[in-house]
């Protein structure tokens, strides 16, 4: 059963998408929201939606709505006016936030446009698809302090770590080898956090905490890739590993995020574009995220 949420714990039901997403822009790739002053917009509830084509339109009211390359560069095709029409739609539908994926900025003309209509935008770098999961997660936690997070769950000690990415990455293959080094696996492919009498909690999602995907041999019994001593049930999570693609190799220092309503380091790691998670790299991350204390 999922925890009552308290008043506290519940969102407004009319804020900016600035206050609805403040504390997790950075595990968004976000930099910064772009919007009208005052404004304020009705809880998203959930409602994400990939628009892949400037003719589709939102299903429904308050949703998220996300905009892969393809259909950024289609909007800059149009010329001025039909843009200004086509974002006059979308004002009608109230949508809470707009993200221009697998893009570094907004464009300043579509970003002109958006404020005109009184429309919240942002850009992330991150895949649409990768972007969904997310704020799907994000929205799950605000109404239910709880929240299920597509990655991996390790533990040094008694010390949990999430390590996020997108698929294909690397992040199973190096938590592998990083648990048979001394550290303990907890869960493959989605992990549960939870809050506990004030503690964050992170577990692997009760159907398919057992399995782990090994690589070529496909899907595998965990207890037949790891000895049981290498494994755990839950640890207390104290910090987050992020994996992204980027131009080169590099780990970043360690940022604050908020998760049910508590503070965590987040530590990510840029390798390049051709390029996987490597057990070196994900060890120097967790010592990272030990410094924090």
């Amino acid at each position: 059963m999922r925890p009552v949420p308290s008043e506290r714990d519940v969102p407004h039901p009319e804020a900016s998408a600035r206050e609805w997403f403040r504390d997790y822009l950075p595990y968004l790739g976000i930099r910064t929201i772009s919007g009208p002053r005052n404004h304020k917009n009705p809880f998203p509830a959930g409602a994400v939606q990939c628009l892949r084509s400037p003719t589709a339109f939102p299903r429904r009211e308050a949703a998220i709505l996300l905009f892969p390359p393809e259909t950024a560069n289609k909007l800059l095709a149009l010329s001025g006016p039909s843009r200004e029409e086509y974002f006059s739609r979308m004002a009608g539908r109230r949508p809470v936030l707009l993200i221009f994926s697998q893009s570094p900025s907004l464009p300043a003309v579509i970003r002109n446009q958006l404020r005109n209509h009184c429309l919240w935008a942002a850009a992330s770098p991150l895949h649409e698809n990768l972007l969904a999961s997310r704020i799907r997660s994000i929205l799950l936690e605000k109404i239910h302090q709880c929240m299920a997070m597509h990655g991996v769950a390790l533990a040094c000690g008694d010390r949990g770590v999430l390590l996020t990415g997108p698929s294909g990455i690397g992040k199973t293959t190096a938590a592998l080898e990083t648990a048979r080094e001394g550290c303990f696996w907890i869960a493959d492919d989605l992990a549960v956090i939870k809050n506990v009498r004030g503690r964050l909690m992170i577990s692997g999602h009760p159907r398919i905490q057992k399995y782990v995907h090994a690589g070529e041999k496909g899907i595998e019994f965990a207890n037949r890739v790891l000895p049981a001593r290498r494994t755990k049930q839950r640890a207390e999570l104290f910090g987050i590993v992020d994996v992204c693609r980027s131009a080169g190799k590099k780990i970043s220092r360690p940022i604050e995020i908020r998760i049910l309503e508590k503070r965590l380091p987040l530590v990510r790691v840029c390798i390049s574009r051709t390029g996987y998670l490597r057990q070196n790299l994900l060890t120097r991350a967790m010592q990272k995220l030990n410094e924090v204390g």
